[in-house]
């Protein structure tokens, strides 16, 4: 136990004395904040020490500023927490006593008075939060460590209080300095992926340089020759598409229902889908040899046939029973070309109206 205690004290005298008589100060575009020490003599009474906890504020909102003091025994003890409405707010802990002065750029907690003693062998924190953009609060921390000499460290890193208050401290900093290191890290490699896209996109511009270079260039005349072959070639498959679109579009719808005549079996009636109607036909399978498209049928009283002009021209009923096919669908199979309005041949039939 002992000999790990002095292991302790010794890492930490040595890290404690990088730090002394230094003030570790936090400073950013948004905050700088300071924790300044200074010794004061007057006249013929003993020297006094000053200490300043000071913020200037550049585009962020201060939301507390306070001074935290650490004896050497490792007890902190708060001195002073103050908001943006305690302006002239005074505090008096021990031997030392001071007050807060808050103006619009520049928060300070200050202490007036206190003892040379206390001042030199204490650590002191200047601690500022502020709320960023996003509304999270952002800690900022400046130092001050003890300003004693090699000899008085070396007692007192002996001290069990001294060594475990110095080793929260040392832990603390540690996970300060991990935390930073992590910060650094990541901005070390957004900056490289940063880097590494616009590598990309330069050379993907150089690329499309070079083919735009080589496609005006005179040695791209063969290429581009091929390319209008192939257009050409596109272009004439595309004119027969339409052709044959058109052909089949002026085609009767007869020729539609004789050919599911054909192709299914010897029932009374069959119902298809015509594309031109983009609606279900019935193909009369039986009459003069079949083929014919029914637009009426009525051979019972199930259907009321005494309907409005709306429901005449849109048709109603059931294909599979008593049904008018409709006044639009009558007009588009009697529009074409090639459609017949008499029924003098059973090869060219267009409608047939069914008694009842």
């Amino acid at each position: 136990m002992a000999r790990a205690a002095v292991g302790v004290a010794a890492t930490l005298a040595l890290f404690a004395g990088l730090l002394i008589h230094k003030q570790v100060a936090a400073q950013t575009k948004e905050l700088d904040l300071k924790l300044e020490r200074e010794r004061v003599f007057d006249g013929d009474e003993e020297p006094f020490c000053q200490m300043t906890c000071r913020a200037e504020i550049n585009a962020v909102n201060l939301d507390t500023l306070a001074m935290i003091w650490v004896k050497g025994t490792g007890e902190s003890i708060e001195l002073l927490k103050v908001k943006e409405s305690d302006d002239g707010n005074s505090f008096s802990v021990e031997e030392i006593s001071g007050h807060s002065k808050i103006e619009t750029n520049r928060w300070q907690i200050v202490v007036s008075r206190m003892n040379a003693e206390i001042c030199d062998s204490s650590y002191f924190l200047c601690e500022a939060i502020s709320i960023n953009s996003c509304g999270k609060p952002k800690r900022a921390i400046a130092t001050a460590w003890p300003s004693v000499s090699q000899t008085d460290q070396s007692d007192a890193s002996t001290d069990p209080a001294v060594v475990s208050a110095l080793g929260r401290k040392l832990a603390d900093a540690t996970a300060l300095l991990q935390m930073f290191n992590m910060s650094f890290q990541n901005l070390l490699a957004n900056r490289e992926a940063e880097r590494d896209e616009r590598s990309q996109i330069l050379e993907r511009l150089s690329e499309l340089e070079q083919k735009a270079s080589s496609t005006a260039s005179p040695e791209s005349t063969c290429g581009c020759e091929t390319i209008t072959n192939k257009l050409d070639s596109l272009e004439s498959r595309l004119a027969k598409l339409e052709n044959q679109t058109r052909a089949e579009a002026t085609q009767t719808p007869i020729t539609v229902c004789e050919r599911g005549m054909n192709e299914l079996t010897n029932e009374p009636y069959v119902l298809m889908v015509l594309d031109t109607l983009g609606t279900q036909i019935r193909c009369d399978a039986q009459t003069d040899g079949g083929g014919w498209i029914v637009i009426q049928r009525r051979t019972n009283a199930d259907v009321d046939f005494n309907k409005a002009w709306n429901e005449y021209r849109n048709g109603f009923g059931d294909l599979s029973g008593n049904f008018w096919l409709g006044n639009d669908a009558i007009s588009k199979l009697t529009a074409g070309p090639s459609a017949r309005a008499d029924h003098s041949s059973p090869i060219s039939p267009i409608t047939v109206l069914v008694a009842w």
